[in-house]
């Protein structure tokens, strides 16, 4: 498993022959199971490679050994897209990033310095915020995201760490 532009990938032998592939979410799950303190510290090298001169921290602490893989994806997949976001739209020079757990729940938090969301943000059709409020509200949990002033912006979420079936 490796990151290539910001994406985990696989390498597969095939034939004698190594090939690049770009996993599913399962796989992605399976990888991120490994680790997810792991995959988030893969994730956070990979963009400082990228981006010269971010200044991207990450603290993954108090993470129970088991987490259930729904919970494991969703937590992942929130941290890429809004450090995504954060690069790609709100050209931030800084992003902190932080997971924990309090009590039953894992939280999520990504704070950037960029030029914060425009005005009429809540109205995107885009699919990144909508599929981060989705995997938070599929597994019974809360999403926050707000302009920070004078600048930036605040994602935190909050995961059920045991989820039903």
């Amino acid at each position: 498993v490796v990151l290539v532009d910001g994406a985990l990938a696989l390498f597969v032998e095939r034939g004698g022959r190594t090939l690049l592939s770009w996993p599913s979410d399962d796989e992605t799950l399976e990888a991120a199971a490994r680790g997810l303190a792991d995959a988030v510290q893969n994730q956070i090298d990979d963009w400082r490679l990228q981006h010269e001169g971010l200044r991207i921290e990450g603290l993954v602490e108090d993470l129970p050994d088991e987490l259930d893989e729904r919970v494991t994806l969703a937590a992942f997949r929130l941290f890429q897209e809004a450090c995504s976001n954060a690069l790609r739209h709100a050209r931030a020079s800084r992003i902190d990033v932080h997971m924990t757990t309090e009590n039953d729940t894992l939280i999520v938090r990504v704070h950037d310095d960029g030029i914060g969301l425009p005005e009429d943000w809540r109205n995107s059709s885009g699919f990144g915020l909508r599929g981060m409020r989705e995997r938070v509200q599929t597994l019974g949990g809360e999403l926050s995201i707000e302009r920070r002033d004078p600048r930036g912006t605040r994602v935190l979420a909050r995961l059920p760490l045991k989820v039903s079936a």
